[in-house]
């Protein structure tokens, strides 16, 4: 199903899950692998959207390049002016829906002590694309989502790697102010604001 879209098999792709619940639709970016073709991955700790998928099976993938939109989703900012109908983000390139198939959770333990982790196994019921976008790498929104990853961590950081964050951040800003566009500076703008409630 996927052959036609060059999504290769056993890479972790960041992307955009939509899941609904009765407040509307959630919208958070993780991490997926595609594999045997019509299956996805998708390892979640315990969250929203890992409630959400155990009680309707069914959530969205969605693929932009919109550094903007993966900002906003991490800190709770989509508002409904940012998706379309069936809760398509207007700045998705390509959407896929996914069934649940399997979720097995397992304890690991790794750098910020021992945390429950699910893996979920689905299978691509369908693909639909919206927007026609060169497949381009931009270098900013690039520093913008590894940011992003390790925000999304912060609650289990010591005060030191909160720190340590802190000066990442503020490093990685003078690359992307330089090298960026408008949706890159209004990223780092949300992203300083929120990690003042961190610091």
């Amino acid at each position: 199903m996927l052959d036609d879209f060059f999504l290769e098999e056993n890479v972790s792709y960041e992307v955009l899950i939509t899941t609904c619940s009765g407040s509307g639709p959630n919208t958070k970016p993780f991490g997926i692998r595609i594999r045997n073709v019509d299956e996805v991955i998708l390892k979640l700790y315990n969250n929203n959207t890992l409630k959400n998928i155990t009680s309707s099976d069914e959530f969205l993938i969605q693929f932009t390049q919109d550094p903007l939109v993966y900002t906003k989703a991490l800190f709770d900012k989509l508002t409904g002016e940012d998706y379309l109908p069936d809760n398509i983000l207007r700045t998705a390139t390509t959407t896929i829906k996914a069934q649940k198939q399997d979720m097995n959770p397992t304890t690991i333990k790794n750098q910020y002590g021992q945390s429950q982790l699910t893996i979920i196994k689905a299978k691509i019921t369908r693909i639909q694309q919206h927007n026609t976008q060169i497949p381009v790498i931009s270098r900013s929104t690039n520093k913008i989502i590894e940011l992003l990853v390790k925000i999304s961590r912060i609650n289990m950081m010591t005060k030191e790697e909160t720190e340590q964050l802190k000066k990442e951040i503020k490093k990685e800003s003078k690359f992307i102010i330089k090298e960026g566009n408008q949706k890159h500076i209004d990223s780092l703008t949300l992203i300083n604001s929120q990690m003042k409630k961190y610091l």
